[in-house]
């Protein structure tokens, strides 16, 4: 671990040269004429924020959002939880995505902003807060350094996208700043203790509950479709199942040269030398990525032609062979779907895409070929329709069934009967459901949890739910009990509950913060643009 920090015992200084550099270099009139813009992205305190500086931050923000932190979370909440949720999918599935694709345009205005404001408020990150942080962050499961998690993060995110790991004292600094400012505006307001037995007893609270389920897998075989309602259902639909929308695309591929095959020496080289070449190849990978953004940026102001620029930056130019629709990616855009979805953001209008980063090199692209949708004939699409029917018509009688059976149970339960009891009398089965609070979970792959939890949060005790319609499925819930909770170990919860407490007011109090600095800053709400 030390060895590993020790990486980013850098100046201070040298974090904030590079993050002014990177993000507000010449911000102002004079450099934003130089690039060539007719307009700027965003003016914030009456300054003019050209589109690539824009650009730049949303990339910062994007990575951010992905290595997950405070920064993010208060910065651009929504974008931070989508984001990493997309990466760690990603990363399970060993592909990476545009960093561009999962920040908001208030996001990056606030980045912008926060950055302003933290500089007048001379709130800075020591290099001992970095350490601290980055250490807690890629801690493992017995609380130590965890260096594989760490590599997993630098290979998987920071590396595609032309960044080294000494780089991420940069990230982490903000999250470091961004909690200081928070900790301050909440400061003010310790949690008191009604707050904190209140949210001891929430926490705590057992619910205990049972359901009765009808499936609609159950009710299909009774179903019968006729000829003319397959036909009424193919004129009703046939524009809305047309066949998909294709496209080829050409694209401008920044790769690395395949690696050569090992060799049995490669095995008894020192750490130092491992460390040598991992270097050797972020440095080309940074400068891949640098170009192929510089590239994307060109294109999208017009500077550039697709293949006179991607020679000249050095890329290789290849095109789709066959036409590929949006579900279904192209193998030479590695299969991945950010590749399709950004294939299919593209128009005549704008034929260029942004730097796309995957998990074999970085991509630029341009559309060729647009293959537009077209009606399907009644005999191809004949099972489609007949399946979709038959269907509607399951999920019809499961409803009609779910709310004659919640009405006798309803009528069954005054008579004194248990809502077991009552399911038995009618030949449908109540089944438990796992005893639940939100410091007790259940497990994992429980049937219709989301369907029971969101259902039992609005019943008390004794009572029955509506008819919950889900997928597939129809739900009777009911509350058995919610035991009182036993007050005897909220002496050692204090603690841990203030904490969560006060994380949740220091939010709430960066949120209002940063409302009034953007309105300061003549930004206005995303609702009111």
């Amino acid at each position: 671990m030390v060895n590993i920090l020790r990486r980013f015992s850098q100046p201070l200084m040298v974090f904030f040269t590079v993050l002014i550099i990177v993000a507000f270099a010449g911000w102002g009139p004079s450099w934003y004429n130089k690039s060539g813009r007719s307009a700027p992205a965003a003016v914030i305190n009456g300054k003019s924020v050209t589109q690539e500086v824009f650009h730049q931050e949303a990339r910062m923000l994007a990575i951010h959002a992905r290595l997950g932190g405070a920064y993010s979370q208060l910065i651009d909440p929504v974008a931070a939880i989508e984001a990493q949720r997309e990466f760690q999918r990603n990363l399970r599935q060993g592909r990476f995505i545009r960093a561009e694709q999962k920040v908001t345009s208030e996001g990056v205005e606030n980045s912008i902003l926060f950055e302003n404001e933290a500089a007048a408020l001379g709130i800075t990150a020591s290099q001992q807060e970095i350490q601290d942080q980055l250490a807690q962050k890629f801690a493992g499961p017995d609380g130590k350094f965890d260096a594989h998690q760490f590599d997993a993060v630098v290979k998987g995110l920071l590396n595609p996208e032309g960044f080294s790991e000494s780089q991420i004292a940069t990230f982490i600094s903000s999250d470091v700043r961004a909690t200081k400012i928070a900790d301050i505006l909440a400061a003010t307001i310790p949690p008191t203790p009604a707050e904190i037995k209140s949210e001891f007893i929430r926490e705590r609270l057992i619910t205990e509950a049972s359901y009765v389920a009808f499936k609609a897998e159950d009710f299909r075989a009774t179903q019968k479709v006729t000829e003319d309602e397959i036909k009424k259902r193919y004129e009703e639909r046939k524009e809305l199942l047309k066949s998909p929308e294709k496209r080829k695309v050409r694209f401008a591929a920044f790769v690395l040269p395949p690696e050569p095959e090992a060799k049995p020496e490669d095995a008894k080289k020192t750490d130092e030398q491992k460390e040598a070449a991992e270097k050797k190849k972020t440095e080309a990978l940074q400068k891949l990525a640098d170009a192929a953004y510089d590239f994307s940026m060109a294109l999208q102001k017009g500077t550039a032609k697709f293949d006179e620029g991607a020679k000249e930056a050095g890329a290789t130019i290849g095109e789709t062979a066959e036409f590929f629709t949006e579900d279904s990616a192209p193998k030479e855009l590695e299969g991945s779907p950010a590749a399709a979805d950004a294939a299919f953001a593209l128009t005549k209008e704008k034929p260029y895409s942004t730097h796309i980063v995957l998990a074999k090199g970085t991509y630029v692209l341009a559309l060729k070929e647009v293959q537009q949708p077209e009606v399907q004939p009644l005999d191809k699409l004949r099972k489609q329709l007949e399946d979709e029917l038959i269907g509607i018509k399951a999920d019809a009688a499961m409803t009609e069934k779910a709310n004659d059976i919640r009405t006798k149970i309803a009528e069954a339960r005054k008579n004194a009967k248990s809502f077991a009891e009552a399911a038995d009398t009618l030949k449908v089965k109540a089944v438990p459901f796992p005893a639940y609070s939100q410091t007790q979970r259940i497990p994992p792959g429980t049937p219709f949890a989301e369907l029971v939890m969101s259902a039992a949060a609005k019943l008390a005790p004794g009572e029955i739910s509506q008819v919950i319609p889900g997928e597939g499925a129809a739900l009777i819930v009911h509350v058995d009990q919610r035991p009182a909770v036993d007050e005897k170990d909220i002496k050692e919860a204090t603690e841990q509950i203030a904490q969560r407490i006060t994380g949740r007011r220091q939010m709430t109090a960066f949120y209002a913060w940063l409302a009034d600095r953007r309105e300061a800053a003549g930004l206005l709400p995303s609702k009111e643009r």
